[in-house]
């Protein structure tokens, strides 16, 4: 008697999860309706070019860094170190959660 009744509180529970999984799917159908749909342009490409502007900002190149302040390979070392131990450790305690 006790297996029915599990097995009946059981099959209405999954009874509940397929209805509610049910009002999911018809949510995010009825959401995605709402949306406005995408409207693409169509544009003459001669035309677009010779409306373009004339006016094209010039940006200077990007200046190198001097050497003395760039970071020493020890440094550099050192700081990928500690960061893949900081890494390690996050992974593993968000892994633990």
């Amino acid at each position: 008697m006790t297996y029915r009744t599990n097995y009946t509180v059981a099959y209405r529970l999954s009874e509940k999860n397929v209805v509610l999984k049910l009002c999911i799917v018809f949510l995010s159908r009825w959401e995605a309706e709402q949306i406005p749909k995408v409207k693409v342009a169509k544009l003459d490409r001669g035309k677009l070019n010779k409306e373009q502007s004339a006016y094209m900002p010039q940006i200077p190149d990007i200046a190198k860094c001097p050497e003395h302040l760039l970071p020493l390979k020890q440094w550099e070392d050192v700081f990928l170190a500690e960061f893949s131990t900081l890494r390690t450790v996050c992974s593993s305690r968000i892994a633990w959660l």
